[in-house]
């Protein structure tokens, strides 16, 4: 693999199509890519067998491009597991004029894009804030104050969805919110959103008594009510990255009643976007489910329960273990008040916190987890987080005080490329043997 720099963040990539000696060929599609990205040779020949790397070059979605040197005869250089500069959060409300109150609301308000450069807080009772610059400063283009409990993005961080309750309805911004339409006003009080990679699907959970729903919207269209049973009321729903509508997006939602409606959560999953659904008996009845997260293929599950553990499933559901002693090697404290849990891409990376909880840190897939190695504000009572593809951009709101990021700002790159088509400007190679 190799660590490829775009302005707008880190994209691994494993160079493994070949071509003719001197020629251009397009390699498979690459979703870590910004999208319509190419990825090719440039005038050479990458050979399973002599492993003689020719320059690369990547041509962006907006026509940039950047060419690579590359080694005889030594490859290209594998990634490093990400080794922040920091150990240390930063408070975002008093540096980059992020929220300082973060409301009263009881469910997740932040978001991220995939490279963890684009941002969103949605406070309770305040506008959305914005950060384009890994969070080192916020700004409000959107400027109207609702009660905000949700806000979601897809990959690129263009299309979001959002939610306020009791009546601020749902929002929609195709403009990675610059500006928003509202595309609901029924009375809810919305808990959680998600949204697939290209935000082809977005969905929204409301709890309201007689009218809990799982809202889902394919392609931008209305709506629709999409929850295993009226009698269960959603708290937090997380959602595959799946670009495809006809692959149908994965869905893991807790809910804060069971089947009957008696009190005592459970958790529920779908493969096909949320049209049918299988209730989790594997997982205990009778508890406070609160966050839930899923990797990139919805087959890694993490959810929390307040008051209690963190559970993992590694097949979609199938199967939970209770992350306590024998089962991992390091759990993290038990019975805390757990709010909400992040996962990166691949489940290997995940963050989690609650109020008075700290914040917990897994870099292994839950097996061990530290809650003093990345140092937590004093006193935290998170109450929402959002994770980068990768976990090396963290962002977490704290319960009436602060926003907090943790994760280093990529450098700008060492190299200049023509901006646009016709590339009168050749790109500068960096010197020989570097990227």
């Amino acid at each position: 693999m190799v660590n490829v720099k775009f302005s707008s963040g880190t994209y691994n990539r494993r160079f493994n199509c070949y071509g003719p000696e001197n020629k251009n060929q397009k390699c498979p599609p690459n979703h870590d890519l910004p999208k319509n990205s190419i990825l090719m040779p440039h005038y050479g020949n990458v050979s399973k067998k002599t492993r003689h790397a020719a320059s690369i070059r990547i041509q962006s979605h907006g026509g940039g491009r950047m060419r690579f040197g590359g080694i005889k005869g030594g490859g290209i250089s594998p990634s490093t597991p990400f080794i922040p500069e920091t150990t240390n959060w930063t408070d975002r409300s008093s540096t980059g004029g992020g929220p300082a109150n973060w409301g009263d609301s009881n469910t997740p308000a932040i978001a991220s894009n995939r490279t963890g450069d684009k941002m969103w807080a949605a406070p309770y009772g305040e506008s959305i804030y914005r950060s384009t610059d890994y969070g080192v400063t916020w700004t409000q283009p959107f400027t109207n104050v609702l009660d905000w409990t949700c806000i979601a993005s897809d990959s690129a961080g263009t299309n979001l969805i959002a939610a306020a309750g009791p009546t601020g309805g749902i929002w929609r911004s195709t403009d990675s919110g610059n500006t928003w339409s509202q595309i609901a006003s029924s009375p809810r009080d919305y808990t959680s959103a998600a949204s697939n990679a290209d935000g082809t699907v977005q969905v929204v959970t409301g709890d309201t008594t007689g009218i809990n729903q799982v809202r889902v919207s394919e392609i931008s269209a209305a709506f629709v009510n999409r929850i295993p049973s009226a009698l269960l009321k959603p708290v937090s729903i997380a959602s595959s990255y799946d670009s495809s509508v006809v692959a149908a997006t994965k869905f893991a939602v807790t809910f804060r009643t069971d089947i009957t409606g008696a009190a005592g959560g459970v958790i529920w999953t779908s493969i096909d976007t949320g049209v049918t659904w299988t209730e989790r008996l594997g997982v205990p009845v009778s508890k406070n489910w609160k966050g839930i997260c899923t990797n990139i293929d919805g087959l890694k599950i993490f959810a929390v329960i307040s008051g209690s553990n963190i559970w993992r499933s590694l097949d979609g559901g199938a199967n939970w273990i209770e992350l306590v002693s024998p089962n991992i090697a390091t759990p993290p404290t038990t019975n805390l008040t757990w709010n909400d849990i992040a996962c990166d891409d691949t489940g290997t990376n995940i963050v989690a916190g609650g109020t008075g909880a700290g914040i917990w840190i897994s870099s292994d897939g839950g097996s061990t987890w530290n809650d003093t190695i990345y140092s937590p504000p004093a006193a935290f009572s998170g109450q929402s987080f959002a994770s980068n593809k990768d976990g090396t951009m963290l962002v977490a709101g704290q319960t009436n005080l602060a926003l907090w990021t943790l994760g280093t700002t990529p450098a700008a790159p060492a190299f200049s490329c023509a901006p646009a088509p016709p590339y009168q400007t050749a790109c500068i190679k960096p010197p020989r043997n570097t990227f």
